[in-house]
Parts: C-alpha cells; structure tokens; sequence
C-alpha cells in the first residue's frame, strides 16, 4: 500500500461534495482533475473529482 498523506481543508471540501467522509480516507495521489484516496483500514481505492457533474 501506498502511505497516504492527511486531506488539507480543501480536500476535505472537494471529499464532501464527492459525498465521500473524509474523516476515514487518506490521500494518496493529486491529480490534476481528481484526487486518488484510500481508507484508512480497508485499502479500498476512491476517486474525489474536483468538479462534481451536475453541480
């Protein structure tokens, strides 16, 4: 597993628009139109955009 890093305040916000937690997900990757995430306990692997469609 890749170490993932503690989400800043703005990627706490992209993570809530994404209807994602942020409180059990780590990052692990900031792309230019998403950032890569993987839970804290599970390893499972999510995608956050930056822009929600149909927001």
């Amino acid at each position: 597993m890749k170490n993932g890093k503690r989400l800043t305040v703005k990627q706490k916000e992209i993570m809530h628009k994404n209807q994602i937690d942020s409180s059990m997900w780590l990052v692990s990757k900031v792309l230019s139109d998403r950032l890569l995430v993987i839970h804290r306990h599970t390893e499972e692997e999510k995608e956050a955009f930056y822009k929600v469609p149909g927001i």
